[in-house]
C-alpha cells in the first residue's frame, strides 16, 4: 500500500492533508459508524421495542403481542453484554486510529518514541487499507489553522479545539435526550390517565419497560461522566495557556503527551453521538471554531 506521510517540517494544518491522514479519518469514521449502527439497532430492537410492545400489550392484550414482548425482553437481557463488548472494541479501534492521526501530526523525529497508545505503521496500513478514501477534498481539515503559533502551541490549540467541539456537541445531545425522555414519560403518564389505567396496570407497564429504564440510567451516568472528564481537561489546558511562557518546549511536550493520553481514554469511553445530530450542528460548530482560530492568530499578529 502506497501512502504519503506528512512532512515533519510542515505545520499541523498542512500535514493533515496527506493521503495517510485522510485514510485514517475515513477508517476511524467507518469504525465509529459501525459501532453507532450496532448500538442504535440494539436500542431500537431490544430496548425501545420492548417498551412499545409493553404499552401495546397493556392496551391490546393477546398471546402474540405478549410472546413478542417476552422474546424481546429476554433478547435485551442476554444480548446486552455481547453488544457492549463489540461496541467497546470498535470504539477502541476507532480511537486508536484517531490517536495515530493525532500523533502523526503532533510528533517529530526527536520525540516520536515518547508518545503512547500508538499503533505501528504496519498495523495502521492494514487497518486503513480496508476503507475507501473518496469524498475528502484538500479543503477538508480536521483541525483549524494555527500555523502562526510555535509548534507546541499549535498542538495545544488543536487539542483544545477537539475538546471544545466534543464538549459543546455532547452538551447539546445530552439536553436533547433529556427533553425527549421527559416528553416520553409525560406522554405515557397522560395516556395512562386518559385510559384510566389502574395503578397496578401502570406499574406493570413500567416493569415490562425495565430494559429501556436500565438503558437510560446507564446512558445518563455515562454522558455525565463524559462531560465532567472533558470539562476538567479543558480547564487544565486553559490554565496552562494563561501561563504559556512559564514552560519551555520540553515542559510543554510532557504535558501535551499526558493530555493526549486522556483524550485517547475519553474517545474509548465516550457515549457516541448519532451522525444525524452531528450533521445538524456541524456547520455552526465549524464556524465557531474558525472564529476562535482567527482570534488566536490575530492576537498573535498584533
Amino acid at each position: 500500500m502506497e501512502v504519503s506521510s506528512p512532512h515533519m517540517d510542515s505545520s499541523i494544518y498542512e500535514k493533515q492533508g496527506s493521503s495517510l491522514c485522510i485514510k485514517c479519518l475515513f477508517a476511524q469514521h467507518a469504525k465509529y459508524n459501525l459501532a453507532k449502527f450496532i448500538s442504535g439497532a440494539y436500542l431500537i430492537i431490544c430496548v425501545i421495542g420492548v417498551a412499545l410492545f409493553t404499552i401495546i400489550k397493556t392496551f391490546y392484550p393477546n398471546d402474540l403481542i405478549i410472546g413478542l414482548s417476552l422474546g424481546l425482553s429476554f433478547a435485551a437481557t442476554f444480548a446486552s453484554d455481547s453488544v457492549f463488548r463489540l461496541v467497546s472494541k470498535l470504539k477502541k479501534e476507532a480511537a486508536q486510529i484517531q490517536n495515530y492521526f493525532d500523533i502523526m501530526l503532533f510528533s517529530s523525529q526527536d520525540n516520536a518514541q515518547q508518545w503512547h497508545n500508538k499503533l505501528s505503521d504496519n498495523e495502521i496500513y492494514e487497518m486503513v487499507s480496508k476503507y475507501p478514501d473518496r469524498g475528502f477534498s484538500d479543503d477538508d481539515k480536521w483541525y483549524e489553522d494555527f500555523s502562526s503559533q510555535p509548534k507546541h502551541l499549535q498542538i495545544v490549540y488543536c487539542q483544545k479545539e477537539s475538546l471544545h467541539w466534543d464538549y459543546d456537541l455532547r452538551k447539546k445531545y445530552k439536553i436533547s435526550c433529556y427533553v425527549f425522555f421527559g416528553v416520553l414519560i409525560f406522554a405515557i403518564v397522560i395516556t395512562a390517565i386518559c385510559l384510566e389505567l389502574s395503578f397496578i396496570s401502570f406499574l406493570g407497564v413500567c416493569a415490562w419497560a425495565l430494559p429501556f429504564i436500565k438503558y437510560w440510567i446507564e446512558f445518563s451516568k455515562n454522558i455525565k461522566n463524559d462531560e465532567l472528564r472533558v470539562r476538567r481537561l479543558k480547564e487544565i489546558i486553559f490554565s496552562h495557556l494563561h501561563m504559556k511562557d512559564a514552560l519551555n518546549e520540553e515542559g510543554w511536550l510532557k504535558r501535551i503527551i499526558e493530555w493526549q493520553d486522556l483524550i485517547f481514554e475519553h474517545r474509548c469511553k465516550a457515549v457516541m453521538v448519532p451522525n444525524f445530530f452531528y450533521r445538524i450542528f456541524k456547520g455552526q460548530q465549524q464556524s465557531q471554531e474558525y472564529s476562535i482560530a482567527e482570534s488566536i492568530n490575530s492576537n498573535e499578529r498584533t
